[in-house]
């Protein structure tokens, strides 16, 4: 994790542990454009997400599938059934 003016930048295995779902999960949301690529910075095969942007993106997509804060945790949960497969 890094920080810079005052965000916080998560690696991709970070950012998959943040959702609970795979590098792999998270790859196909990049791909789909579930994740904005305003959200992150890409060099190489490196990933630096920032995790506040990210979430306020995906809180406001109008993605045909529904982002949900858990109750439990207050966690950005992807409401899909096969997010991880």
């Amino acid at each position: 994790m890094h920080e810079d003016n005052g965000k916080t930048f998560l690696d991709i295995d970070a950012m998959a542990d943040y959702f609970d779902v795979s590098t792999a999960t998270l790859r196909k949301w990049i791909k789909r454009g579930n994740i904005p690529n305003e959200t992150y910075i890409k060099v190489g095969n490196t990933y630096r997400f920032s995790r506040d942007d990210v979430v306020d993106a995906l809180l406001n997509s109008q993605s045909e599938h529904k982002w949900v804060l858990s109750s439990d945790d207050g966690l950005l949960k992807y409401d899909d059934d096969d997010a991880d497969a």
